[in-house]
């Protein structure tokens, strides 16, 4: 996760008109695309402990946590329950919550032509149409739409039951992320602490190279002074005794000893290069490690308050579903009454006219609610 996601709050919900009573759901496609990348992100977290320690390097990141080494593992611990939870709602979830809309009704019911393709102004009017051929339409598409709206209501449900859990195990993990953050915070280490810990052995390597560039410039000093061996001060010292020429620093000793020193000058340097690239490494690696955990609250923090919000479309659109169930079922329970027990198509035509009055606003507001459904399925799959 290496940017911090902002979601906004805007969820789905399912609204009463306080005017007509009618029932909409409304959702913001952009809701669905930015749960579906925090989810990403959170699948994109280490899933076990190998893949942990090989992002995020024990020993490099145990130099900085030496008040408390223990806070690396509970890290890898809340890293690796983010990734299985987002992992298993992506697998069992995530890909059908686009699908929202396949389970909407494809038939004519949910067309603009509903009541005037039912006549049924018509029939509530003058009965232009035969009743008993309507009633027996209606009851057909009555029958399909109720078999699509417990399709719905049992995939909402089951698809609910995961985004609930899934919501639950989210909150859960945002109280670990925090609990983390702030044993971290306590054991790691200031970067004024790092700074002074890698300035007192960089200085004292410092010291010495200095030492040994002042062995080097002293050494040049008795180079140029030191006579050679074919000159006659050391051809008459040694005329006298061996041990008194020896006491001379000829040239050829004093370069043997102006290389060893150069060796060790080299190796000191190089000593020393290797601990600055390997403190730079070391603190750019905990660097990324910090700052993943930063990133990491923020994100949990806005895929704990978003999985709230889709929670509640999913809620919404089951609510919707089993609505629709039981008002299909509770108008069809009348119109088969009709259909059954009443012969006389004069009667029935005047019953049905009647049934059909009086549950015109219902009829419409069931057409309506599956509008609003299939417009929710849409926004889900734009949103992917």
């Amino acid at each position: 996760m290496d940017t911090v996601l902002q979601i906004p709050n805007t969820g789905s919900f399912l609204l009463k008109d306080a005017e007509n009573g009618t029932m909409s759901i409304q959702l913001n496609p952009r809701s669905f695309t930015i749960l579906r990348q925090a989810i990403i992100d959170g699948t994109s977290l280490p899933e076990n402990s190998p893949d942990f320690e090989n992002r995020f390097n024990r020993g490099a990141l145990q130099i900085f946590l030496e008040r408390d080494p223990s806070v690396y593992d509970f890290a890898l611990e809340v890293f690796v329950k983010i990734h299985q939870n987002c992992n298993e709602f992506k697998q069992v979830a995530l890909h059908d919550l686009p699908q929202i809309g396949e389970y909407t009704p494809n038939h004519g019911f949910l067309s603009h032509e509903l009541l005037t393709r039912l006549r049924l102004d018509a029939l509530a009017q003058d009965g232009t149409q035969d009743p008993r051929s309507a009633l027996v339409e209606l009851l057909d598409r009555l029958e399909d739409l109720s078999r699509d709206a417990s399709n719905l209501s049992e995939q909402s449900a089951t698809m609910n039951r995961h985004i609930q859990e899934f919501k639950v195990n989210t909150s859960g993990n945002y109280g670990e992320v925090k609990r983390l953050t702030k044993h971290w915070e306590r054991a790691k280490m200031s970067d004024e602490e790092w700074h002074m810990r890698v300035g007192a052995k960089t200085k004292e390597m410092e010291n010495e190279m200095v030492a040994l560039e002042q062995k080097a410039t002293d050494l040049d000093r008795q180079y140029q002074r030191a006579p050679s061996e074919d000159t006659p001060v050391w051809s008459f010292m040694k005329g006298i005794s061996d041990a008194l020429a020896s006491t001379f620093n000829i040239k050829s000793d004093i370069l043997r000893s102006r290389e060893m020193l150069e060796r060790d000058l080299k190796d000191l340097k190089r000593r020393y290069d290797e601990l600055s690239d390997e403190s730079e490494q070391q603190k750019q690696k905990f660097s990324e490690a910090d700052g993943s955990i930063k990133t990491l609250q923020n994100n949990m923090h806005d895929l704990c308050d978003h999985s709230l919000e889709v929670a509640t479309a999913i809620e919404d659109v089951n609510k919707a579903a089993s609505r629709l169930v039981t008002d299909n079922e509770y108008l069809s329970q009348k119109l088969q009454y009709l259909h059954d027990d009443i012969e006389d198509d004069s009667k029935l035509e005047k019953k049905l006219s009647k049934v059909l009055n009086s549950k015109r606003e219902e009829i419409t507001e069931c057409h309506s609610m599956w509008i609003d459904v299939r417009r929710a399925g849409e926004k889900f799959r734009n949103g992917v």
